[in-house]
């Protein structure tokens, strides 16, 4: 990776969102050049994806979790059944 790769990748992190014509002005290259050397870092994994940040204050959230458990079958019905109750969990089977 070479001084341009780094700084692709620096500014892809900053805003994954950034049009192929953006980063190539703040980058100071052509929009060609710029599409060429941002395939690289994916064909290569360096990148790997984009994500969206969600403001849990603005779900009225305050806490995310993913919480796995493995329960005996015969006592399956005892663990689900409070579940609907809770509007804020929402059960996988």
């Amino acid at each position: 990776m070479d001084e341009l790769d780094s700084a692709i990748v620096h500014h892809l992190q900053a805003d994954g969102r950034l049009s192929n014509r953006a980063l190539a002005e703040k980058l100071g290259i052509a929009p060609s050049t710029c599409l060429e050397r941002t395939r690289l870092p994916h064909k290569r994994g360096i990148i790997q994806g984009y994500r969206a940040e969600v403001s849990l204050r603005a779900l009225n959230r305050s806490v995310q979790a993913m919480v796995f458990t493995q329960v005996r079958p015969l006592r399956r019905d005892v663990v689900a059944a409070p579940l609907p109750q809770r509007p804020e969990l929402r059960p996988q089977t």
